[in-house]
C-alpha cells in the first residue's frame, strides 16, 4: 500500500503500517465500516486514489479542494 510491507501483521487477518509516532494504518479483512476520516498527504491526489483503488480494492470516497486542500 505505501511501497513497502506492513510493519506488523497484529492477525491473520490484518496488517498495519507505522505512519508516525502513535499513529498506526490498519488493514483488515471483513465488511467495511465507517471508522471516521484517513487524511495522508500525496502529490497527485487523482493517480494514487486511482491506484488504490485498483491495487487495493479499497473504494475511496469522494473529495474536494478546500483552501488549497483536498478532502
Amino acid at each position: 500500500m505505501f511501497g513497502r510491507e506492513p510493519d506488523v501483521e497484529p492477525r491473520e487477518d490484518s496488517d498495519a503500517w507505522d505512519l508516525a509516532l502513535m499513529s498506526w494504518l490498519q488493514r483488515a479483512e471483513g465488511t467495511p465500516e465507517s471508522a471516521g476520516w484517513l487524511r495522508l498527504e500525496v502529490d497527485d491526489l487523482a493517480s494514487r486514489r486511482a491506484q488504490v483503488q485498483t491495487e487495493q480494492g479499497i473504494t475511496c470516497s469522494h473529495s474536494k479542494r478546500i483552501s488549497g486542500r483536498a478532502v
